[in-house]
């Protein structure tokens, strides 16, 4: 028998299967891909021809519209990898489609699927002898091997396994369960993250992938990523059905799969089921996984507040982060020594402090209860000592404890990448340049394709050292990640003022404008105090601040306009509001070019020296 007779054989025995026999659409799309291969047409396989030759659309077939391939490819794939889990375990032939791929891979278990040749038996007599030169030639070769292998250069740390989780994959009827694909998925990112040595790629850069159809090997090219896990969910009342896999991104081999039936109210005991099975997969002998089942001890209702919770945090808007607050001390009022939910309290309000929405002083009081929380229950939460840092430089100007709080955030052997960018953040307020750009380079390795955070502090580290050209390099690279990166427009907006670039300013006025429209009063006093009518800015901070108290606006921005319109005092009277407030802008007063016409005045140079940061 034949490769291409193989593989059919093995496809009628999947067709077969109670999987496949009730759903036609599916079976017809499999068909029809393994034949098309088979005849050297796998190249030529697009969502075009899929919706014409499988699904009967007519050539006007719109895919932004009509999602049938797409959507009847994923459930093709993970049927497949559900049937392979269950009755197609020693199936000789596994038939694979690689995501971001319509054509399939087969994979001969033994290396062939034909049967070794047929050979005449041996004749009677004595067994055939070989040479003693040839046997001693084969034991040397063979121990020249073993030589080179152990004596083979190191690899360094790319060598080491690396995972990246991607969110799951929602077959349920409804969207109302969106929250668990991708929280399962963050959760998994954190438990393996903090539980084992791993290097796993932070949540931020895997979710670049949601809803993207990509060929898992350019998924771990571009994540830096050994290995990729992955899966789907389905709903049915309450119970659960994961579909995980585990992908070695430089091939596409399918390291395990499994599938998991559950409550719903088990879904933690699960997710530390899955991350103790990568664990052991990608680090086999290491202790990691034993600590893994402490995730387990969760109040049910507790833990689908958090993952709810969790779900709106990432929205990072006012409102989903205020509500996620909520949701968030709900399942700490049910489950007091739930870790995660106190250390996810507290990284909601130091987010609305730094958004802004609020005098940050007022969420740095409440940030600090949680982290403490955190500390009492889990001394070593890499995660809450770089919070606890965070939270003493800027809440409470204790440099000394500070360094402390950083040094025990990235003492493991892998940190996060939240502890680099944010000591890094510390260094550059201090003019440690070159030391806070390893940092921000170090949480690039784990965060590779983060948008805001390392790069955002990158950026703002070169404009603090007035190398332009550097920033802007920077900031390009964050809109080839998110052309609409509204943090990337703020630091080209910052450049621009510093440069007078009024036609530019004007362009990213606009640009801010469409894509994030909302209170842009002190954007556009700004850009009044440079490039428009210096009248017309002091009319419109004087109306912005009149309304100061019933909508937060962060001191240290409307500081800039006054001194680009060159009134000094009122300049520093915001500073000094800002102080007090405990922004964390105000760290940036010694270094930031807008303010280089008033820093020689004695009420600047006090304030600074009132702020006495470090050097």
């Amino acid at each position: 028998m034949d490769r291409a007779d193989s593989v059919r054989e093995q496809m009628d025995r999947i067709l077969a299967d109670p999987l496949f026999s009730a759903a036609d659409r599916r079976a017809r799309l499999l068909r029809f891909l393994v034949e098309e291969s088979l005849k050297g047409q796998g190249g030529s396989l697009k969502e075009s021809l899929l919706a014409l030759e499988v699904f009967g659309r007519t050539g006007n077939h719109d895919p932004k519209v009509d999602s049938v391939v797409r959507v009847e490819m994923g459930r093709l794939r993970s049927r497949l990898i559900e049937y392979y889990a269950q009755a197609g375990q020693r199936d000789p032939v596994r038939i694979e489609i690689p995501k971001g791929r319509y054509e399939p891979v087969f994979v001969f278990k033994k290396g062939d699927a034909r049967p070794p040749a047929e050979t005449a038996p041996e004749p009677p007599g004595p067994r055939r002898r070989y040479p003693i030169y040839l046997v001693a030639a084969c034991i040397l070769a063979l121990g020249l091997a073993i030589l080179a292998w152990k004596s083979r250069p190191s690899l360094g740390t790319s060598a080491s396994p690396s995972v990246a989780v991607l969110p799951f994959l929602n077959f349920s009827k409804d969207g109302v369960t969106d929250y668990l694909a991708d929280s399962l998925a963050d959760e998994l990112t954190e438990i393996l993250a903090e539980s084992t040595s791993l290097r796993v790629v932070a949540r931020t850069s895997a979710f670049q992938f949601k809803g993207r159809s990509q060929d898992v090997r350019e998924i771990g090219r571009r994540l830096n990523a050994t290995d990729i896990l992955e899966g789907s969910l389905q709903q049915h009342g309450d119970q659960l059905r994961l579909v995980v896999q585990l992908i070695r991104s430089s091939d596409s081999f399918h390291i395990w799969s499994h599938i998991y039936d559950t409550p719903v109210n088990k879904l933690a005991q699960v997710e530390a089921q899955v991350a103790a099975a990568t664990a052991r997969a990608l680090l086999p002998g290491n202790q990691d996984a034993a600590s893994i089942p402490f995730y387990t001890r969760t109040n049910p209702e507790a833990h689908d507040l958090y993952l709810r919770a969790a779900y709106l945090f990432h929205q990072g808007n006012p409102e989903s982060l205020k509500r996620a607050a909520d949701l968030t001390r709900q399942a700490i009022q049910l489950d007091p020594s739930f870790v995660r939910a106190h250390l996810l309290l507290a990284k909601i309000e130091q987010n609305l402090a730094s958004m802004n929405v609020e005098p940050q002083r007022v969420a740095w009081e409440r940030s600090q209860k949680s982290l403490e929380a955190v500390l009492a229950l889990d001394p070593s939460s890499s995660e809450a000592h770089a919070s606890l840092a965070l939270h003493a430089y800027v809440a409470e100007w204790d440099w000394a404890k500070a360094e402390h709080e950083f040094q025990l955030a990235l003492a493991p052997a892998r940190p996060p990448a939240n502890a680099h960018s944010l000591y890094g953040w510390s260094l550059m307020t201090r003019k440690r340049f070159d030391e806070a750009r390893s940092h921000f380079a170090a949480a690039l390795e784990i965060d590779p394709l983060s948008v805001a955070g390392s790069r955002t502090n990158m950026a703002t580290d070169w404009i603090l050292e007035r190398n332009y050209s550097k920033a802007r390099q920077v900031i390009d690279g964050m809109f080839e990640l998110n052309p609409k990166s509204v943090a990337a427009s703020g630091l080209s907006g910052w450049i621009q003022l510093i440069q007078g670039d009024c036609p530019g300013l004007r362009v990213t006025l606009g640009q801010v404008e469409r894509w994030n429209p909302g209170d842009l009063e002190r954007a556009k006093a700004l850009f009044e105090a440079k490039c428009g009518q210096p009248n017309r800015a002091r009319a419109m901070l004087a109306d912005l601040e009149k309304h100061m108290t019933e909508r937060y606006v962060s001191p240290y921005l409307v500081a800039w306009a006054y001194s680009i319109l060159g009134e000094a005092d009122k300049a520093v009277d915001r500073l000094d509001e800002a102080a007090d407030n405990h922004d964390s802008l105000v760290f940036y007063i010694k270094l930031d070019p807008l303010f280089d016409t008033i820093r020689s005045q004695p009420r600047f140079q006090d304030l600074a020296d009132r702020i006495g940061l470090p050097q």
